[in-house]
C-alpha cells in the first residue's frame, strides 16, 4: 500500500474553500474536534466562522464531514 500524496487528499476534499489548510498547518489550522463517534462522525467544538461546505449540524451540535480532516483525526487524534 502506498502513502497518499497531498494532491490526492485535496482531490478528495474538492469542495474545500480553505485549500486544505488543515493538512498543511496541522491541527492548529483545523476545526477543533470535541468528540467523535466510531471515528466517523466528528463533532467540532464550535461553528466555523466562515462558510465550510463540510460542516453539518446534528441538533445543536456541529459536525465535520471533511474526508481530509477525518483522516487526520483518525491518524493523530487531534
Amino acid at each position: 500500500m502506498h502513502a497518499k500524496k497531498p494532491e490526492e487528499d485535496n482531490q478528495r476534499a474538492d469542495k474545500c474553500v480553505r485549500g486544505c489548510r488543515c493538512q498543511k498547518g496541522g491541527a492548529e489550522a483545523c476545526c477543533k474536534i470535541k468528540h467523535s463517534i466510531n471515528d466517523t462522525v466528528l463533532f467540532i467544538a464550535s461553528r466555523c466562522e466562515s462558510y465550510c461546505p463540510y460542516q453539518g449540524t446534528f441538533g445543536s451540535a456541529y459536525t465535520c464531514l471533511c474526508p481530509v480532516r477525518q483522516e487526520l483525526y483518525r491518524k493523530n487524534r487531534t
